[in-house]
């Protein structure tokens, strides 16, 4: 089973100083983890606990302290959240996201009666725009 944490803070020297007090060994950036998985990856330096590691996702520190003794793994999440919004900022964005959706979903529905070639292109192109609309109402809750 897993045990997990979570911390935000608004800096990364924040977020990398609450990772160097919680993650209990010294570590280093391993290349070749870091080139595979497209961010930067960095190991417990200790051999006994070199399976232990820290993602580096921009915007999210990802701590995974496994446990020597029985192999369990600990997450730790450190969220590194630099924008702040005031209330009224984030009611504009729902607002103007929920009418982009509406445009969508009134395309879409145009795009369902052509049923052509075309209406299949804008389909899809409808879909990676509800994603991306939706991805930001998530962001902010909604």
């Amino acid at each position: 089973m897993t045990a997990k944490e979570h911390y935000e803070y608004t800096t990364r020297d924040e977020a990398w100083q609450k990772a160097k007090n919680v993650f209990p060994f010294d570590f280093e950036k391993d290349e070749s983890a870091s080139e595979r998985a497209g961010y930067p990856v960095y190991r417990a330096t200790r051999e006994s606990n070199n399976n232990s590691w820290i993602s580096d996702l921009g915007t999210l520190l990802e701590l995974n302290i496994v446990d020597g003794k029985d192999g369990e793994c600990k997450t730790i999440n450190i969220w590194i959240n630099d924008r702040k919004y005031t209330a009224s900022e984030v009611r504009e964005i729902v607002k103007a996201q929920r009418k982009e959706l509406e445009a969508i979903n009134a395309i879409r529905l145009a795009a369902e009666v052509m049923q052509t070639h075309a209406g299949e292109v804008v389909t899809e192109i409808l879909k990676r725009m509800e994603y991306d609309v939706k991805a930001k109402l998530e962001e902010f809750g909604f």
